[in-house]
């Protein structure tokens, strides 16, 4: 059976995928972001409407406004709709490769109301990819150990 409307691989995808694209910042580790999973994340991250020029730059993957946005959100006693759009702007942003957006990504989940193992699994995955490839060296490094 085709579809009408031509989605016929998106309805595919979004039918594998139980979990709402908008939850993917609270649910998976930056690993486990695949093709699928990115693609249907930049979809409805494409698809919210705003009147804001700041917003509109971070729904478009501007990692600058997409920090601004994450950062001016005061973090929440609970998860609701505001905090998902907002995170999950950050999380597009920072999938395409931004360290900078992964630093913020990490520090965010540090401090949401999430359980306490899962927070630290999710914070860990966005941290160690700083770690792995730091911006700035160690405050301890010696002249010597710099590349």
């Amino acid at each position: 059976m085709r579809n009408n409307n031509n989605n016929e691989p998106v309805a595919g995808c979004r039918a594998a995928n139980t979990v709402e694209p908008l939850a993917y910042w609270r649910t998976f580790g930056r690993p486990e972001y695949d093709t699928v999973r990115r693609i249907l994340l930049s979809c409805e991250v494409g698809g919210i409407l705003a009147s804001d020029a700041l917003w509109r730059r971070a729904i478009t993957g501007d990692a600058a406004s997409s920090i601004a946005i994450a950062l001016t959100m005061r973090i929440p006693q609970t998860v609701t709709m505001p905090v998902d759009v907002r995170m999950s702007i950050l999380l597009n942003a920072a999938l395409t490769g931004d360290p900078a957006c992964a630093l913020v990504m990490g520090n965010m989940l540090s401090r949401m109301p999430l359980g306490a193992g899962h927070r630290e699994r999710l914070t860990r995955s966005w941290v160690k990819c700083e770690t792995e490839f730091p911006l700035v060296p160690a405050w301890d490094a010696r002249p010597e150990d710099m590349p």
